[in-house]
Parts: structure tokens; C-alpha cells; sequence
């Protein structure tokens, strides 16, 4: 039906665009990976490291700061290297910070470190989102603007979706493969629902602990906690490396897809050369 509309919503002709197909995929991927990471890591600095929520968006102020910072000077880098290399070298970095995360956050590692780990993702992502925004919005015609908007809304949108999903089930996997010989030891003596509880999240087993109507031992508490903080952590770091790898694979296909100076598809259906200062300047002054 698309095809045939002339008035299409959205346009299928935008897709045979490198420059808008190329630079969505790659949006895509990295929203996956940044918002699946993000959803479990209040998480992990609340339940895990022992902050409070107030304290928790106080310590990740560092990473939004950070990509503000570098977006805002990303076109410098664009102007440089052209999008394609921009937009590569962005998300490559991001995925440097995922593996980095993957592999050095712990159960009792210090602030320094997840800083370091902020950072790095942050400079990634800054580098990357906004050449990979200018050129959707590049790639189509002028008059089309409101689609490219929205396609890249959407494209955001969706990865952000699927990659809590995703990388939400794989961590609740892993969790629960590591928890089952706790679950297993304590079966005989603690109740259903309890068992029940420590199975179902973090905050679960750590209100077990915390409010259970019977006195727990200590050192059975302690075993609980440890353990379901040490299997949160092994689930946290498993789906990181895999968003980690996801990015890795989304950096090499920017490198083969996207192109080198953006397109504009024009209304016969040809490609033509884009000058992004006519793109980018609208949008930094206010004006359409």
C-alpha cells in the first residue's frame, strides 16, 4: 500500500537511502544497547552498591552531562572524518564502554570505576547519535522533514524497546540459573513464598532478608544476600557484553553501509550530495 500511495506516510523509497537506511539501523542498535543497559543500572547502583534513588541519578549526572557535551561538538568531528567515519568511531567507543562495564562492575566496586565506565559510553554515544541523526534528516527532502523526524523517533524508540527485553530476560536468566542451589538449600525449611520472592528479583530476595515475619540467621541472610547480589551482578555483566558485542557489530555495519557524505533522495528517485551545515544550522538557530 505504501508503494503504491503517492502520499505515502512513509515513503519505502527513503529505504533504498543509504544515508537514512544506514544511519537508522545504526540508531537502532545503539538505543538497544544503551537503554537495555540503563534500565538494570539504577538497579545495580540501588540494590547492589546500597545508594538511594536521589543518590543513584545524582552519580549517573556524569554520563548525561558528558554526552551533552560531546554531541554538541560532534559536528566538528563530523566535518573532519565525514558522517560515516563519525558515526563508526562513535559507536565503537560506546562499545568499548560496555565491555569495559561488562568486565570491571562488581558487587562492591568503588565509584571511580562505573565513572570510568559512564564516561567512556558517554563520548561514545555523544559522538555518534548526532551525525547519525543529521543524516536521516539529511537523506530526505526538505518537504519530507516531518517523516525523517518521526523515523528516527521511532527507530529509537523500538531499540530502546527490544533491547530492555532482550537484555532484561538474559540478565532474569542468569540470575535465576545462578540463585537455583540457593533456592535449592533453602526449599526444605523457608515458605513458598518466599522462595518465590527471591526468585523473582533482586529487591525481592533483599525484602526476604529485610522483612521476613520470622527471624533468619545471620549467616543464612547474609547467604542470601551475597548470593543474589553476586547472581544479579553475573547476569548484569553477561547482558552488558552482549550490548557490548551488539555495538561492535554496529559499528562494522555503519563502516559498510553507511555512506561517506549524506544523500538526499530527490523527487525523480536520484541521490544527491548534501551540504549537513544546511541541515544542522535550522536546527541550531530555531528556525525552519
Amino acid at each position: 500500500w505504501e508503494n503504491r500511495n503517492p502520499d505515502a506516510m512513509l515513503p519505502m523509497e527513503f529505504f533504498q537511502n543509504m544515508s537514512f537506511t544506514g544511519a537508522n539501523t545504526a540508531l537502532a542498535l545503539v538505543t538497544f544497547s544503551l537503554l537495555g543497559g540503563l534500565f538494570f543500572m539504577t538497579q545495580y547502583l540501588q540494590s547492589i552498591l546500597g545508594y538511594t534513588p536521589l543518590q543513584a541519578g545524582i552519580l549517573l549526572l556524569p554520563q548525561a552531562i558528558t554526552l551533552t557535551l560531546v554531541a554538541a561538538n560532534s559536528a566538528r568531528i563530523s566535518a573532519r572524518l565525514g558522517t560515516k567515519y563519525t558515526v563508526a568511531l562513535g559507536i565503537g567507543i560506546g562499545a568499548l564502554g560496555m565491555l569495559f562495564m561488562s568486565r570491571f562492575y562488581h558487587a562492591d566496586t568503588p565509584y571511580s570505576t562505573i565513572l570510568i565506565g559512564q564516561l567512556i559510553l558517554a563520548t561514545g554515544l555523544g559522538t555518534a547519535m548526532s551525525p547519525a541523526t543529521n543524516s536521516i534528516m539529511g537523506s530526505v527532502p526538505v518537504h519530507k522533514a516531518g517523516i525523517g523526524s518521526a523515523m528516527n523517533d521511532t527507530t529509537r524508540q523500538l531499540g530502546g524497546a527490544l533491547g530492555v527485553a532482550v537484555l532484561g530476560t538474559i540478565l532474569n536468566s542468569t540470575y535465576l540459573r545462578n540463585i537455583q542451589s540457593l533456592l535449592d538449600s533453602l526449599a526444605p525449611a523457608a515458605p513458598q513464598q518466599a522462595l518465590d520472592a527471591i526468585a523473582s528479583s533482586i529487591q525481592g530476595a533483599h525484602a526476604v532478608v529485610a522483612n521476613s515475619p520470622i527471624p533468619i540467621p545471620d549467616a543464612i541472610a547474609q547467604n542470601i544476600i551475597n548470593t543474589t547480589n553476586n547472581a544479579f551482578v553475573a547476569g548484569m555483566s553477561e547482558s552488558l557484553l552482549i550490548g557490548g558485542i551488539i555495538m561492535l557489530l554496529a559499528a562494522g555495519l555503519t563502516l559498510l553501509i553507511l555512506p561517506a557524505q549524506v544523500r538526499r533522495s530527490t523527487a525523480d528517485g536520484q541521490l544527491e550530495p548534501v551540504d549537513l551545515a544546511e541541515v544542522v544550522a535550522p536546527a541550531a538557530s530555531g528556525t525552519d
